[in-house]
């Protein structure tokens, strides 16, 4: 399976070329406040990036589907693909929670007769992935994967066997996650002020071979120890100042979608560029991606196309 586009929103901004320049500066998004009980830290994506000319058409729509939709737009740039043959995946661990709550409130303060339908239209799960099929016009398979563990691990997995069985030839994947009031909350209950929330879209055009320079997406596995490689980047659960600095966290914030943010990382080293993560220089080269739940993990393997 062949990455031939990436697109991010991020707390660093709109856009991959706005997450490079944080990581070539070191100079990681400051977090702010955020939550009127728990005021916790939190990396935000900016609201500048809700201004965007591109999100007029959608302009009563959701945060989550802003983000999803800026994402998929970027990576989507330069597609001649046959609309028919273009999938749609998905993945998120909460979903879009903040609207799903804030149409439980409105039921619950107003009623029935005066909750809005345009908020509960956005609570579905499908809403934001629709948006994206509807704004570049495929009519190709669409899906949503919701999963507390691994969410972005395996829609990739799920991309890469609708390339191989040939159900699609192109497939956009990408993982979404959204800060709240709700999710703020039940992170300061469960770990304090131990862990920084985040948010933030990735998306990637996949396709089974692509022209010009890719990045080939080598392996999924699943549960499966972490191979020994010259390059590893990797999202831990860590609390500690140290385990958050040596895994990228201060960058993207602690978010169960981190597999999502490295592999753009990744893509980004393999096509040449060089910053120092992690505290020390990435090489050209295979590069795994390990995401750990609990004791399992996950690890995505990716190189440079030969």
């Amino acid at each position: 399976m062949i990455v031939t586009g990436v697109g991010v929103v991020s707390p660093a901004g709109t856009g991959l070329e706005a997450l490079k320049n944080v990581l070539q500066a070191n100079t990681p998004p400051l977090p702010m406040p955020m939550g009127t009980r728990e005021k916790l830290p939190v990396l935000q994506v900016p609201a500048e990036v809700f201004k965007n000319p591109l999100l007029s058409p959608v302009r009563r729509a959701d945060r989550f589907s802003k983000m999803s939709l800026l994402a998929a737009l970027e990576a989507w740039q330069g597609t001649q693909a046959d609309p028919a043959r273009v999938g749609i995946i998905l993945a998120s661990a909460c979903g879009p929670h903040a609207t799903v709550f804030k149409f439980v409130n409105d039921l619950l303060e107003f009623g029935e007769s005066q909750s809005s339908p345009t908020v509960f239209s956005q609570s579905v799960h499908a809403a934001a992935a629709s948006m994206i099929a509807s704004a570049i016009k495929s009519h190709g398979p669409v899906l949503n994967v919701a999963d507390l563990r691994f969410p972005f691990e395996t829609a990739l997995e799920l991309a890469d066997a609708w390339l191989k069985e040939g159900r699609c030839d192109v497939v956009l994947v990408g993982a979404t996650e959204e800060c709240s009031e709700v999710y703020i909350h039940a992170i300061s209950r469960m770990w304090g002020d131990r862990f920084v929330p985040g948010e933030g879209s990735f998306f990637f055009r996949c396709e089974r071979e692509g022209k010009g320079p890719s990045v080939r997406v080598q392996k999924a596995l699943v549960d499966l120890p972490a191979r020994s490689l010259k390059n590893s980047l990797s999202l831990g659960e860590g609390s500690s100042v140290e385990a958050q600095e040596a895994s990228g966290i201060r960058y993207s914030g602690s978010l169960r979608i981190g597999g999502a943010f490295l592999l753009a990382v990744a893509d980004w080293l393999l096509r040449g560029e060089q910053f120092k993560l992690l505290g020390e220089a990435v090489s050209s080269g295979p590069i795994q991606i390990i995401s750990k739940c609990g004791d399992s993990q996950r690890v995505i393997v990716v190189e440079e196309k030969q």
